[in-house]
């Protein structure tokens, strides 16, 4: 409910322009990540969070990676369209689409065939993860915000 809530929150924010111009609304970005981060750490920290996370599905949440794949498309139709800079795209920095294109594969010989072991599955995720991170980390430093490095032109 309270992640609904959110959602909610942040489409309306987003539909009325409230995140247009981060140099004219800095508060826009402190409503934006750090209460996120704060729900995800909760998640961990909680006893009721820890037993939700431990229900989650692995087999769905291995295939949920494929969301990535239209995600990136949509990352380099917004390049080509000049509104965000090269380097969050897959032809840039960005190597997020590979979790996409490697789920199937590695849900198959994880959870169909059992080719690999957990801890390969691990180290995948681990991985993956690390690309996220990556683009994140790219994308707050391409922001036009007071901290900036990237993509200024």
């Amino acid at each position: 409910m309270i992640t609904a809530g959110w959602i909610l929150l942040q489409s309306i924010l987003g539909s009325v322009g409230f995140y247009q111009n981060p140099t004219e609304n800095p508060v826009a970005f402190a409503l934006l990540i750090p209460p996120t981060l704060i729900l995800i750490v909760t998640l961990f920290l909680t006893e009721k969070g820890k037993n939700f996370i431990q229900n989650l599905d692995l087999e769905s949440l291995t295939l949920l990676h494929t969301v990535r794949i239209p995600v990136e498309i949509g990352l380099l139709w917004l390049f080509t369209a000049g509104l965000i800079p090269e380097l969050m795209t897959f032809e840039g920095r960005n190597f997020d689409i590979i979790a996409g294109l490697t789920a199937p594969i590695v849900y198959f010989l994880y959870f169909k065939k059992a080719l690999i072991s957990k801890k390969v599955l691990l180290l995948w995720n681990i991985v993956m993860l690390g690309f996220l991170l990556n683009i994140v980390v790219n994308a707050l430093l391409s922001a036009p915000l007071p901290f900036q490095q990237f993509a200024f032109d």
